[in-house]
């Protein structure tokens, strides 16, 4: 049986000072335990004309991410034994 993934966002978007970008940062945990999470991947999908792009959460499950700021994103959060978590806009 595969275990659930929580996402835990800190910071939602925090949008840069400059350029079109902002940042997504927040932290992997498990849903029954809340042990961070090392090591899923979180992946921006890309809207039109957008680059997908993805990350790894760190030993402490936290994470940030660049996404266009002028797109609605499209993310999702997996990990080997955890069902794979579907963030769509």
């Amino acid at each position: 049986m595969k275990r659930s993934l929580a996402a835990m966002i800190f910071t939602g978007f925090c949008f840069a000072q400059t350029g079109p970008e902002a940042t997504l940062s927040g932290r992997i945990t498990d849903a029954a335990t809340h042990q961070p999470i090392e090591g899923a991947q979180i992946s921006y999908r890309g809207g039109p004309g957008g680059k997908p792009s993805s990350v790894m959460s760190d030993a402490g499950g936290a994470y940030s991410i660049r996404l266009p700021a002028s797109q609605r994103a499209g993310l999702a959060i997996s990990k080997t034994g955890y069902s794979t978590l579907d963030l769509r806009s």
